[in-house]
């Protein structure tokens, strides 16, 4: 083992006495020659080279499952622009955070009022099979008190004179629309008249309008984008219904069955312009940047 002091780097001797393996007391090892020639792999060269055969077929084998890995991971959309670049994207720019919870890291999405932020909404980082575990904070549980299920917001400060609001099933499509039309491009600021919610599952809608209402835009136009299933459907005769009176135009975007939209942008990628291009086609005509 090594010890590092004063920048260099020595020697620390763990045996008792401070002997060295190699001499006692200052005199050679008692250990012959013809042993130590023996022993030598340069005797065996038939060994020597099967022992560095095997060894190369080792390496070979794990380099293979490696890159049957990436290659599964790489044809994984999720993988690769979710977590690699949307996520990250929207962390650079002090969106979201990455704390560790329970040892394990997280995406957190912090959630607010129209005052200020009150808690946060988590879920890990790591990719498995089925629903994720999201982690609500504060919750009874574990602070005493509880988070009620407001929405995650990008664009806040832009809602009460706010022309577009965006408003999507879940805080990771919320991420998804916004880096997909290019709002969160290294450098730009965020479009004025422009608000993007996150609903945090499908029947947590009656949030936004409870706790937004005092700041409610006089004439905006709402692009609502659920997911593609019993929850989402619902979306058209309830939240629709309820947001219809207070919009100045209203759009529900049904997506294919059984998507949200951050499947639908992972299997058909678009352009910025082509992003713009789509909310002009929906029937909105406000103008962003």
């Amino acid at each position: 083992m090594f010890e590092f002091s004063g920048g260099t780097t020595k020697a620390a001797d763990d045996r008792p006495n401070g002997r060295n393996d190699f001499a006692t007391n200052g005199h050679a090892s008692t250990q012959s020659g013809n042993e130590c020639q023996k022993n030598s792999p340069q005797q065996h060269p038939q060994q020597g080279i099967a022992a560095i055969d095997t060894l190369l077929q080792f390496a070979l084998g794990a380099l293979v499952e490696l890159g049957k890995e990436l290659v599964n991971r790489l044809h994984d959309p999720r993988f690769v622009s979710m977590v690699f670049r949307t996520m990250h994207q929207a962390r650079g720019q002090g969106l979201i955070g990455r704390p560790r919870l329970n040892g394990e890291p997280h995406w957190a999405f912090p959630v607010q009022n129209p005052v200020m932020q009150v808690g946060f909404h988590a879920r890990p980082v790591a990719i498995t099979a089925g629903r994720p575990k999201w982690t609500y904070r504060p919750s009874t549980k574990q602070d005493g008190a509880s988070t009620p299920a407001l929405p995650y917001v990008l664009g806040a400060q832009e809602f009460p004179t706010a022309c577009l609001v965006v408003i999507t099933e879940g805080q990771w499509d919320a991420i998804a629309w916004a880096a997909a039309i290019g709002w969160l491009r290294p450098g730009q600021p965020w479009p004025p008249g422009v608000t993007v919610f996150g609903i945090p599952g499908g029947t947590n809608w009656g949030s936004l309008r409870k706790h937004w209402t005092p700041l409610w835009p006089k004439a905006a136009e709402f692009l609502l984008i659920p997911d593609a299933d019993e929850a989402g459907r619902a979306w058209k005769t309830g939240f629709a219904a309820q947001l219809r009176p207070h919009a100045l135009n209203l759009k529900v975007w049904a997506l294919p069955d059984g998507q949200d939209f951050s499947d639908f942008y992972q299997a058909q990628p678009l352009s910025c312009a082509e992003m713009a291009d789509l909310i002009e086609c929906l029937g909105l005509t406000a103008i962003i940047s």
